[in-house]
């Protein structure tokens, strides 16, 4: 009876040892882009499935691999309890982490800028402010012509009713004609105020217009000047103030485009953002450095250009749900990867720098 139960109590340990040892089965959800996430008809591979594939030999687990549209979709999959881990180039950022845990990074990146290889002419960089100036500058115009026109009508209509009628709409009509021509200089004389509150005026906006002229003329020189002597190229970040910049929303480089005084554009995806700088809608685009030169070796006939910075850093990890105790597993599992060299590995075969 005795023996019985002692090979019962070995069993019944070894068993549990069996089902302990048994590898824990996860949900993946994968998105990013290339060369982290490589999608081929219904194979998925790159940077980041080599290392989730490393971290899940250690773990140990088997899984299951779904890809979803994009990263907010990854998101709400782990949120809606979907998923068990976001697999990709996930750049850890403060609005992300209010959503998912992440674990430590197993990609130190940073934001680049792409360019066009052809720096814009002058045209094409002074036409948005030179279109912006002129509106500014005839609609002020139209004010004043009114303005003037409406205060010569008022002190003339009752002393020179010929050139200024007493009725409202030709005599401020006259006005302003006479406003006009005196602003050109043409001076025709078919309307002449001759009070002297009349003359004052017209002697005051003769003055204004000379000097408004003057100021006119010698910003658009200055605004030239400036464009002329001014780097055309986008090498830096501190050279993003005033330019417009194509961003992908929800990205690090949204902050980036802000921080620096960029007229942001942002849109729903990277392809559109590239699209805008191949199609010259945009200076330059902020973006993933690994992902941009990865889309020039994709796309070496393209005249594009992509420029370091080290000042906006990017990592990469992975997401699981908040309070999630994966987390934990993952991180040992990959520092431990990094301790024996095998990110370092991967990241090499991949040509993306370090890990």
């Amino acid at each position: 009876m005795t023996r019985a139960l002692l090979c019962a109590v070995v069993l019944l340990i070894g068993g549990g040892d069996a089902l302990a040892a048994e590898p824990e089965a996860l949900r993946v959800v994968v998105a990013g882009s290339k060369p982290f996430v490589i999608k081929h008809g219904s194979t998925t591979r790159g940077v980041a499935l080599d290392v989730w594939k490393a971290i899940a030999k250690r773990l140990p687990a088997t899984y299951t691999v779904r890809v979803a549209k994009d990263l907010s979709e990854a998101i709400a999959d782990i949120e809606g309890g979907r998923a068990d881990v976001i697999v990709g180039p996930v750049s850890i950022t403060a609005s992300r982490a209010s959503r998912v845990d992440f674990t430590q990074p197993y990609f130190a990146s940073s934001i680049a800028i792409m360019t066009s290889r052809t720096p814009p002419s002058a045209w094409k960089r002074l036409k948005p402010q030179l279109v912006q100036a002129l509106l500014i500058f005839v609609g002020a115009l139209l004010v004043l012509l009114l303005l003037v026109g409406t205060l010569i009508w008022l002190v003339e209509r009752g002393h020179n009713p010929a050139h200024f009628p007493r009725s409202v709409l030709r005599g401020v009509s006259n006005g302003m004609w006479f406003a006009l021509v005196t602003l050109t200089r043409v001076g025709y004389g078919d309307r002449t105020p001759i009070t002297r509150a009349g003359r004052f005026i017209a002697g005051l906006f003769m003055l204004a217009a000379l000097l408004g002229g003057a100021m006119l003329t010698a910003s658009i020189t200055t605004m030239m000047t400036v464009s002329k002597l001014e780097d055309q190229g986008i090498t830096s970040m501190s050279k993003l103030h005033g330019r417009q910049v194509a961003v992908v929303k929800g990205t690090p480089g949204e902050a980036v485009a802000l921080r620096h005084g960029a007229r942001m554009l942002a849109t729903p995806s990277k392809e559109q953002a590239l699209a805008l700088l191949v199609g010259g809608k945009v200076d330059a685009m902020l973006y993933d450095l690994p992902v941009l030169q990865y889309y020039l070796l994709e796309h070496p006939e393209l005249p594009l250009v992509v420029h370091t910075s080290q000042t906006s850093p990017d990592n990469y990890g992975f997401a699981v749900r908040r309070g999630s105790p994966l987390r934990n597993r993952i991180d040992i599992a990959l520092l431990r990867l990094r301790e024996g060299h095998v990110l370092r590995t991967i990241m090499q075969r991949w040509h993306v720098g370090r890990d």
